[in-house]
């Protein structure tokens, strides 16, 4: 299934470069898998906080993905 995924700031520098795709950042992912998968995929730290929406929408990593879906990742703010 088809989802899209940006991902912003400083998280993207651990994409590999194979991972910037020029086609834009549609991906073919199977059918069920999570937003904790793709994390996993894209090679982003699990331990290090972000903010995960999906559909624009705030989203768990447990989310299930479906097709069509637009997961946007970004790292978690900080400051005072």
């Amino acid at each position: 299934m088809i989802i899209e995924i940006k991902v912003f700031s400083t998280l993207r520098q651990h994409l590999s470069r194979s991972e910037e795709r020029p086609e834009g950042d549609r991906w073919d992912i199977p059918e069920g898998e999570t937003v904790a998968e793709v994390l996993d995929r894209l090679g982003l730290p699990g331990d290090q906080e972000m903010i995960l929406l999906v559909n624009d929408l705030h989203a768990r990593k447990g989310r299930v993905l479906e097709e069509g879906d637009v997961v946007h990742i970004f790292p978690s703010l900080s400051g005072g």
